[in-house]
């Protein structure tokens, strides 16, 4: 990894490394959550790591021209050139949501496009723009697991009852306490 240069604008400053292969700027960028810019170039001849602000850090890989990648910014967005490339970012919290307890998991549903969020007492499904598709409120949550490809979720409850929840259509499909299998068990 060699430090290019470092510079400041306006307040904000960033400093920029190359380094010396496409595995050492994943594997940089991987180690602390940073994000990789979909280059679209099938050999890219140059690789570099950005470091700006509070933001993770970024890799961007280039063809060389002779310049490396430019930034400018304002308060909301960082704007990166690359070869003949202008990539936007936002740097500030696109929402923000005050849940009801303590969250325990965040599990993104891809295929459905939503967001599980499993709280101290509450299962929430939200869209990506934040919004509440569908809640549902439980004693103290102590465990779960998901299943069928993350499309149900098992809870299990503080009184040892579990739960199960269809992702997909946002329903509770069982509950199951444990005198109850203890019933089924004689």
């Amino acid at each position: 990894m060699e430090f290019i240069m470092k510079e400041k604008k306006s307040t904000n400053e960033y400093i920029l490394y190359e380094m010396e292969s496409k595995c050492e700027a994943q594997d940089y960028i991987t180690k602390k959550n940073g994000i990789l810019l979909d280059t679209k170039e099938d050999n890219p001849y140059k690789y570099y790591v950005v470091e700006y602000d509070a933001l993770p850090p970024i890799a961007i890989f280039s063809e060389d021209h002779g310049i490396p990648p430019l930034f400018e910014s304002d308060n909301e967005y960082l704007f990166i050139g690359a070869d003949s490339r202008i990539y936007q970012i936002r740097k500030k919290v696109c929402w923000l949501l005050f849940l009801d307890s303590q969250i325990f998991d965040i599990t993104i549903l891809h295929k459905e496009k939503t967001i599980c969020i499993i709280c101290e007492v509450n299962v929430y499904i939200l869209d990506f723009n934040g919004q509440i598709i569908w809640d549902k409120n439980f004693d103290i949550i102590v465990d779960w697991k998901y299943r069928k490809s993350q499309t149900e979720l098992i809870l299990y409850d503080i009184n040892n009852e579990s739960f199960c929840l269809s992702l997909v259509n946002k329903i509770q499909l069982t509950q199951t306490s444990q005198m109850n299998k203890m019933n089924n068990l004689l």
